[in-house]
């Protein structure tokens, strides 16, 4: 007979963890964006943001990734339970699509700057710099569907 000691390792800890890192990725996404918002010009460089500060999209963006950390953790803690599940669900696909278009349209805008299709005047980014936003952004996106599909997982249907 073979006894564990503390909780056994399941496939369902690790898909519940990914509420969690959901809830950091939205943490730095708050972050980068105060951090924009209040001026700063790090990873974008001068680029974008420029003459917004507290002004604009950065502080709409940090407020919105603030939320997304409440979000990722009412789909993993138990006081999200009190939430109705159609308003969790609804908010968490969202939450999964929105980084999700976004980084498809920046990796597609970037393939058509490539190819020539757009014109050069439109490249804003480095290569490099988009590939380190936009998959940021695909991360973020992944990592909000897994939570989502693991609350709905865990959580019984209500009528």
């Amino acid at each position: 007979m073979i006894r564990t000691i503390g909780r056994p390792r399941t496939r369902r800890g690790l898909l519940t963890a990914s509420g969690y890192a959901a809830g950091a990725w939205a943490a730095v996404y708050t972050a980068a964006n105060v951090h924009w918002a209040l001026g700063g010009t790090a990873v974008l460089g001068d680029t974008a943001h420029r003459g917004l500060p507290l002004f604009g999209p950065a502080p709409l963006a940090a407020a919105m990734g603030a939320l997304g950390v409440v979000l990722a953790l009412a789909l993993v803690r138990p006081w999200g339970r009190g939430v109705p599940r159609w308003l969790l669900t609804t908010l968490g696909w969202i939450a999964c699509v929105g980084p999700g278009a976004h980084a498809i349209n920046g990796l597609g805008q970037e393939m058509l700057l490539d190819l020539g299709l757009l014109p050069a005047a439109l490249r804003t980014w480095s290569t490099g710099q988009t590939a380190l936003v936009e998959g940021f952004f695909l991360c973020g996106a992944v990592l909000f569907g897994v939570a989502v599909g693991d609350y709905l997982a865990r959580q019984p249907q209500q009528n």
